[in-house]
């Protein structure tokens, strides 16, 4: 739990250890303390960390305290600012680490000044002990610390919502596939004369492979404290509590777990052991975990696909850090241990395997999935397509919370250019196999819709008729032809280019239909009013499709977390997209001319010209305050490729 003490009050951050005086914690505690002793208890190249003991007129004010504060040299704190580390750690303490209990220190402030300085004042762990990974720890130790990472990740695991709504936790790090490219030639001068020779291979083969592996993220995903070794972490009894969150981001969940297990443990005490200690954690992280579904043998996978972050770490810390004795013992241990996990795992051949095959979902996914116990837990379909120049479009999106009994069913439908249906509505379903039934009935109308998966991820069928005064039969099939499958890289769900055939009936109208169409299938939590969302696709002349969905914080250009694919041929997802830019156009409720977005990591950029609005899907949306635009567009990269697709905004 964090005290609230926000920056510019009358407590301000520290800036060397002389301004920890008797006045600043009078200022903290709300009453006098008399200082008995200031001690150093660890330096970084960022950050001084002291232990202040006093005596207090208060019973309840703990006998001494921790404090963290910026480095003195103007240089490393320049960088440090650069990298958003102290911003990173205090925002941790001010908005997470309250959910967090006894797996972190408790924090009394947490104080960032608007140039650049910092302090921290936590908690001093009594009869505690600082790990230590130069000796490594037992099983057991390995497993507290195991359950404490459960308890910090659960909060947020696989939840979208919180990743968007949390700038700090999508900053790019220090300690990437670039900085890794970078390095590695001058690692291997200062280290291949320390390390066996397999271990060096490992190390080698990674840059081969590391640009791809690197953002080749999969659900669940959550919070990633970037650096969980045991230097990092304070044993008290059966209690763990990690410090240091200078380095956190949002990313795989399993990378921390995997980075910790590999270094903690003697090699042979890790193979007899690591199966034990993986499914412990796994149990305790559903304990915690309120958002996400998870299944252990995913995880396992993502364990063993994770293991090459520890040389990530080794190579680039061992070229840019100052080396000293114990430094240099220290980076060559990690990489042989790093790269020894990597080969026990059967890593490399994993990793090299998803290179070959992409992330492609499964046809068991196809169907209804069980809900987490999140409130925003939800699963959502749709279906959309363009024909005739994109003169005519069909939008379809259906919803199903746990908390309601009613599913809810979305259509917009445009025929020459004229919206002739718009249904929002809640329907009752029944299912039966691979069919799934909904209707509904309101005064003269009434409105069936079935799904018919006649081909898991290949063809889908889908019929919907109103009756009434506005007579509609719509009878269309998404088949799986001018692309493939991509899985979701954020949340659980998955993507599929198609081409969508079939007709729409509109009273004396006949519409045939056959172009480039789009479905999706997402389960998760999530919330259109929490954050604003893009969402786009399109089909170019020259056979490409691009798919893409972006979260962004309020005002913000660039996504906070983003997901979709390039597929250039047509035949295999030759790119993961993992951030949108909106360059230019985009509105809060749409936008009034051409919109410009920046594709990553390609760098492609798409010009987006509105044709048509077909209006809103979503019947949750109005109810919520929140509202959805969505237009037929025409597409135009920055190579001059043109073609045709839909955009859509959802938002508060």
């Amino acid at each position: 739990m964090v005290k609230p003490v926000a920056t510019g009050s009358k407590l301000q951050p520290v800036r060397r250890v002389e301004d920890i005086d008797e006045q600043w914690l009078e200022r903290l505690f709300g009453h006098k303390v008399v200082i008995s002793a200031v001690e150093g208890v660890g330096k970084g190249d960022m950050s001084k960390t002291v232990r202040v003991k006093y005596q207090s007129e208060n019973s309840t004010t703990p006998s001494s305290l921790i404090v963290k504060f910026a480095t003195e040299n103007a240089k490393s704190r320049a960088s440090a600012n650069q990298l958003g580390v102290y911003a990173r750690e205090v925002t941790f303490y001010q908005h997470y680490a309250r959910l967090l209990g006894d797996a972190v220190p408790f924090c009394h402030a947490a104080l960032l000044s608007d140039d650049g300085n910092f302090t921290l004042a936590l908690e001093d762990i009594k009869s505690s002990r600082v790990g230590d990974e130069m000796h490594g720890c037992s099983p057991e130790q390995t497993k507290l610390g195991l359950r404490a990472l459960a308890r910090i990740q659960g909060p947020a695991l696989g939840n979208w919502i919180f990743c968007a709504g949390s700038e700090w936790l999508n900053k790019p790090v220090a300690f990437d596939d670039k900085l890794y490219l970078q390095t590695i030639d001058k690692f291997v001068k200062q280290y291949s004369h320390l390390l066996n020779p397999e271990h060096l291979d490992v190390c080698l083969w990674l840059a081969k492979h590391v640009s791809r592996w690197y953002h080749d993220l999969r659900p669940p995903l959550g919070v990633v404290h970037g650096d969980y070794r045991l230097d990092n972490m304070i044993f008290s009894g059966n209690r763990c509590a990690a410090v240091d969150w200078q380095t956190i981001s949002w990313g795989s969940a399993m990378r921390d777990a995997s980075y910790y297990m590999a270094l903690t443990l003697e090699e042979e005490t890790r193979r007899q052991h690591e199966r034990k200690l993986f499914d412990d954690y796994f149990d305790h992280l559903c304990l915690h975990s309120h958002a996400a579904v998870i299944d252990r043998e995913t995880c396992w996978d993502d364990f063993v696909r994770q293991s090459p972050f520890g040389i990530v770490m080794s190579v680039t810390c061992g070229v840019i850090l100052e080396a000293s004795p114990r430094g240099k013992e220290l980076v060559t241990i990690a990489a042989s241990r790093y790269a020894q996990h990597v080969i026990d795992l059967n890593a490399m051949a994993l990793i090299e395997a998803d290179g070959r095959k992409g992330f492609l979902p499964q046809a068991a996914d196809e169907s209804t999935h069980e809900p987490a116990s999140s409130e925003f837990w939800c699963e959502r379909w749709s279906f959309q397509a363009t024909s005739g120049s994109a003169a005519n479009a069909v939008s379809i999106n259906l919803r199903r919370t746990p908390s309601r009994l009613k599913w809810l069913l979305g259509t917009a439908i445009s025929l020459a250019g004229q919206d002739v249906c718009s249904i929002q509505t809640e329907v009752e379903t029944s299912i039966t196999g691979d069919l799934t039934r909904l209707e509904t009935k309101s005064g003269n109308t009434n409105i069936t819709a079935e799904i018919n998966i006649e081909q898991p991820l290949e063809l889908v069928q889908l019929r919907l008729k109103r009756t009434g005064d506005s007579p509609l039969d719509l009878d269309l099939s998404w088949s799986t032809k001018w692309g493939v499958p991509v899985n979701a890289r954020v949340t659980p769900g998955y993507e599929i280019p198609c081409q969508a055939t079939g007709t729409v009936r509109y009273g004396s109208q006949r519409i045939s239909f056959q172009g480039p169409g789009r479905r999706t299938h997402f389960w998760g939590p999530w919330s259109d009013t929490a954050m604003e969302c893009l969402g786009f696709w399109c089909h170019l002349e020259d056979g490409s499709y691009l798919g893409g969905l972006g979260l962004f914080g309020k005002s913000s250009t660039s996504s906070a977390a983003a997901t979709g694919s390039i597929q250039r041929d047509g035949t295999t997802p030759t790119q993961d997209i993992v951030g949108i830019e909106r360059k230019s156009g985009s509105t809060a409720n749409g936008f009034e001319k051409d919109i410009v977005l920046e594709i990553s990591p390609s760098q492609l950029e798409l010009v987006i010209s509105k044709q048509e609005e077909i209006g809103s899907t979503d019947p949750s949306l109005p109810q919520a305050g929140g509202h959805s635009k969505r237009y037929v567009c025409r597409f135009r990269t920055n190579n001059g490729v043109e073609g045709v697709g839909m955009i859509e905004y959802a938002g508060r």
